[in-house]
């Protein structure tokens, strides 16, 4: 059998003896590989989702405390932010609990943003990697203990960051009338802090 110059055939598993091949076209193959980069975008900015505290809020692990934006509706099937906060915003506005063992971390393009006075409480520690975002306006954090390891960037703004344990900056950390305390550890600076404010080992 054969086939026209430049067309591709495919043997399937399974197929049944004489069976002709299947032929596909060069500008089949295409535009078959750019629907599947497409559908590929979309189910990814899909998985992308933002979310805000509620009035009332108090833990995070509990989806009455949050509100979501994002392609997938309204919370869905991720009602609470992961810990691993991937292409995504956390807006904190009321005082709220991280209780969990598993510690926060930002990864790129990924913001956590505390204001309005709230706190945020976490018992366990929080890293902010590569393009990741940790900015405090008229706010406070509370981190436990472990390292936090920052090679993202790190905003505060009339704000106030607590930490148990060390805090090792590799990368940016912009303090506007703002101040940073350990309880206990170092503070290990490989980048760079600048701006106004305060940094204290106890």
């Amino acid at each position: 059998m054969s086939y026209p110059p430049g067309s591709v055939a495919v043997i399937c598993v399974g197929m049944k003896k004489n069976t002709p091949w299947l032929r596909l076209s060069p500008s089949f193959l295409t535009l078959l590989s750019a629907c599947s980069m497409l559908l590929f975008l979309v189910s990814f900015d899909a998985s992308a989702q933002d979310y805000e505290t509620k009035e009332g809020a108090t833990d995070w692990n509990d989806t009455g405390s949050w509100t979501c934006i994002g392609n997938t509706g309204p919370c869905n099937a991720n009602p609470v932010p992961d810990n691993i906060v991937k292409g995504s915003t956390i807006t904190i506005r009321h005082s709220i609990t991280y209780d969990a063992n598993s510690p926060i971390e930002l990864r790129n393009n990924s913001a956590l943003l505390i204001r309005n006075g709230a706190i945020l409480t976490s018992t366990s520690n929080l890293n902010v990697k590569s393009g990741g975002l940790l900015d405090i306006e008229d706010g406070q954090i509370s981190i436990g203990p472990g390292v936090l390891n920052n090679s993202g960037q790190i905003i505060l703004t009339n704000a106030y960051l607590y930490k148990d344990g060390n805090i090792v900056n590799d990368s940016q950390i912009d303090l506007n009338n703002s101040c940073i305390t350990l309880s206990s550890g170092n503070f290990n600076n490989n980048g760079t802090v600048s701006g106004t404010g305060g940094l204290k080992v106890l």
